[in-house]
């Protein structure tokens, strides 16, 4: 499945899906309502292949993926973002551990497509690489959603996405993936290419932090993991990835912590 929203970087994606030495069944372009314009274009593109279909669920990112999930009838869904683009086996690669019974979800690392176009993509670019080999293979639940697989019998035992979520609800699933029991694994040669060249500015970068680091509050405190959580988010800005923007970053998660907070008190405490 591709979620996206007016990137017409999704061609590109979609032609490296039709390469793939383990062919999909069937790939889900899942729009978080695009304007029309680019909407009869994707429409006019994808007819050219035949196992495409396009599905039109205005909303959050975590919304649009809830809708898509409801249809589901496959045994696995694999979901691969609308700036990413996949070298041949890696279908085959990310599903394999899936189909073997060694894991019940899986994800993979990003790298990027090509050169970045200035410091900021740079360091988005760098830290991401630094995350996935010191954080992700480590600790699959922390895993982004844009490059991963699923058993859907996770779906059927754990629910859908809890919509509540504006962000980090792949790190949401992957925790109530393995609170039920399952497994998740990190497959090394399942990585994709990723185009961040839109993180173009300070404060774009600083956007996505705050915006990530918001989400990430209202899952760690849904989870009742707070404390644990945190302090590794401070140690990574301290002691991990070397970048004197990560000491800034510092100011940026604590407000974001309140943010989280407050959305979670306003959210989530009720029914927790």
């Amino acid at each position: 499945m591709i979620t996206l929203y007016d990137d017409i970087k999704v061609f590109k994606t979609l032609q490296s899906l039709e390469n793939q030495s383990l062919k999909p069944d069937e790939i889900i372009l899942a729009d978080g309502g695009s304007p029309e314009c680019f909407v009869n274009l994707l429409k006019f593109i994808i007819k050219q292949y035949d196992n495409v279909v396009f599905k039109s669920y205005p909303g959050t990112i975590c919304q649009t993926r809830a809708q898509v999930i409801n249809k589901i009838k496959t045994d696995i869904i694999v979901f691969i973002d609308a700036d990413e683009t996949a070298p041949k086996d890696w279908l085959e690669n990310l599903t394999k551990p899936i189909i073997e019974g060694t894991a019940d979800f899986t994800g993979a690392k990003t790298k990027p497509r090509h050169y970045p176009k200035n410091k900021c993509e740079k360091f988005v670019n760098d830290f991401d690489d630094w995350a996935y080999e010191n954080i992700v293979r480590k600790d699959i639940t922390a895993n982004a959603m844009g490059n991963s697989a699923y058993s859907m019998k996770i779906f059927d035992k754990i629910g859908n996405f809890d919509t509540r979520m504006i962000d980090s609800e792949d790190f949401d699933i992957n925790l109530r993936a393995v609170e039920a029991g399952f497994k998740g694994k990190y497959v090394a040669n399942a990585w994709v290419w990723h185009d961040q060249s839109h993180v173009d500015t300070l404060w774009k970068l600083i956007s996505r932090k705050y915006r990530y680091s918001v989400g990430s509050t209202i899952v760690y405190l849904k989870h009742k993991d707070i404390k644990r959580r945190s302090k590794n988010a401070v140690k990574v800005s301290l002691f991990g990835y070397k970048h004197p923007i990560e000491l800034f970053f510092i100011l940026v998660k604590g407000v974001a912590f309140v943010k989280g907070y407050i959305d979670w008190r306003r959210k989530f405490s009720d029914n927790n």
